[in-house]
């Protein structure tokens, strides 16, 4: 899909989605794994066509967005890599989703020499880019940047940051490249996608208990999703405004190492 830099989640305090502590959320990655969670979802990446990918990079501009088992079953996978690696992805999955409504460089925390480190574990959301048809797809583009504009407003009015141009009207277009051994280009009707999401929902539904509350169907920036496991959402809030205004008045970024040390931000 056409992902934003910015979403309405972060326009205000408080409003946030609930969501594991770090505690519960080991209880969940446990239960993930008895229950094979990652091998159905696998099942269901396969029905997605695909195409070669050339390493471009230009569609990871944005943190991938993750409905929250996908989020889940991709935190099971960093957690198995090497600590250096994880450590250099904490702080890119903090700096981003501090910092990526000011700072047009920043790409998905995932992405590594234009490698996708979590390539064979990449939500539905990067899999259906470049399979929206056409028509779909300008107007989701022009959805995401009426929303980019609101959004900057609202930071202006309220707050009184400027939400560089470069940012909001950023956006790119679906990959040339999605076509199949014949040369025909592939995409996914809304019905067919709304199948996969069905399937995902199943699978969701049989893996956590019935009794638990979960953002069901919503789907979200998996650094945003992450950092809620140490941070409230009005203290999530206020931190964002106080490093965006940091880089805005004086360009420093070292904020984000002293969260990362004060709230012990670890994957």
């Amino acid at each position: 899909m056409v992902v934003m830099h910015m979403s309405q989640q972060e326009a205000t305090s408080g409003c946030g989605i609930g969501l594991a502590s770090q505690s519960s959320t080991r209880s969940l990655l446990k239960l993930i794994t008895e229950k094979k969670a990652s091998r159905q979802l696998d099942y269901i990446y396969t029905q997605v066509p695909s195409f070669p990918c050339i390493k471009c990079g230009l569609c990871c501009f944005n943190c991938c967005e993750t409905h929250y088992l996908e989020y889940l079953n991709i935190l099971n996978y960093v957690k198995k890599l090497p600590a250096e690696r994880r450590a250099r992805l904490v702080h890119k999955v903090v700096g981003y989703e501090f910092l990526n409504l000011l700072k047009i460089d920043l790409e998905c925390p995932f992405l590594d020499d234009n490698e996708c480190v979590i390539y064979q574990k990449r939500p539905l959301a990067c899999r259906f880019f470049g399979l929206y048809p056409e028509k779909e797809y300008t107007n989701r583009r022009d959805d995401s940047q009426s929303a980019n504009r609101n959004l900057a407003e609202y930071y202006r009015e309220n707050f009184g940051l400027k939400i560089p141009d470069l940012v909001v009207s950023h956006d790119v277009d679906q990959c040339e490249h999605n076509r199949n051994e014949e040369g025909k280009v592939l995409a996914l009707s809304f019905y067919e996608r709304e199948r996969l999401q069905e399937m995902y929902l199943s699978v969701e539904d049989r893996v956590f208990p019935e009794e638990m509350a979960r953002p069901r169907g919503e789907v979200e920036r998996f650094s945003y999703f992450f950092i809620k496991n140490f941070l409230g959402e009005g203290e999530l809030f206020e931190i964002r405004l106080a490093l965006m205004r940091d880089y805005l008045e004086n360009g420093r970024i070292d904020g984000i190492d002293e969260i990362i040390r004060q709230y012990k931000v670890k994957f």
